[in-house]
């Protein structure tokens, strides 16, 4: 069992992974993550895929979103929110004005400096906002949580599995409603559990077409262009492939 090809050989509910075409990922959506909300142009700002950008007069309430937002222009937000009294009453100081899901920033022509620091600044971060209070992780150590079999794993784990996702053969990822967790088959296979009998007894909780085997890095590499400041973007993937 020291060998990685017998990860990547593993058979699923009787058959080889790698003749599994379900398993194989091949939509190019990317989930949006967040709003910006600007009128006049965005400057020295580089748009990227995860964000949904707006440019017209929108109130957030008629967003109608609890995704992370971004008003850039002071005076527009003020102006386009008149009976918002949490945005009529925000101090200049503080761009935060609800944690993790509504922040503003200067437009270019009120701040040249802040606005093209504060815009990037939060496009960097918005996969923070979005994904820390949505989403819980724990990541199941063999030796802190006592699982000496493939049985007592299944103990702790969830009765069914919303979607896995594999990567390199090295770090099992299982969502079930808003909680992840992780599985370092590395160490269980330390530990001398059957990684094939651990894998075909997962691959059982899970719909097949929400098995996501990324065998090569080459799903991981592909989000990485998009996401490459996101330094928590292995544990989180597997939101992005199957919400997407």
């Amino acid at each position: 069992m020291g060998d990685k090809t017998l990860h990547q050989s593993v058979k699923g509910l009787g058959r080889e992974i790698e003749e599994c075409e379900e398993c194989v990922y091949t939509n190019t959506m990317i989930m949006k993550l967040g709003n910006v909300i600007y009128q006049n142009d965005l400057v020295d700002h580089q748009k990227v895929e995860y964000i949904n950008y707006v440019q017209r007069p929108i109130t957030f309430q008629e967003l109608n979103t609890n995704i992370p937002t971004l008003y850039v222009g002071w005076f527009s937000m003020k102006e386009i929110n008149t009976s918002d009294m949490l945005i009529q009453n925000q101090p200049i100081l503080d761009k935060k004005i609800i944690s993790n899901i509504l922040y503003w920033e200067f437009s270019f022509k009120e701040n040249k400096a802040q606005h093209v620091e504060g815009v990037n600044y939060f496009v960097k971060n918005v996969p923070y906002y979005f994904f820390n209070v949505r989403y819980s992780y724990i990541n199941l150590d063999p030796i802190m949580f006592r699982i000496g079999s493939i049985r007592e794993l299944m103990d702790v784990l969830p009765k069914s599995f919303d979607a896995i996702y594999n990567f390199n053969g090295d770090m099992l990822y299982i969502l079930k409603d808003n909680k992840i967790t992780g599985i370092d088959l590395n160490m269980y296979e330390h530990f001398e559990f059957d990684i094939d009998e651990l894998l075909q007894t997962i691959h059982k909780k899970v719909p097949i077409q929400h098995i996501y085997n990324d065998f090569d890095g080459e799903i991981y590499q592909k989000h990485y262009k998009i996401f490459p400041n996101f330094d928590e973007l292995k544990r989180y993937l597997i939101v992005l492939l199957s919400k997407a």
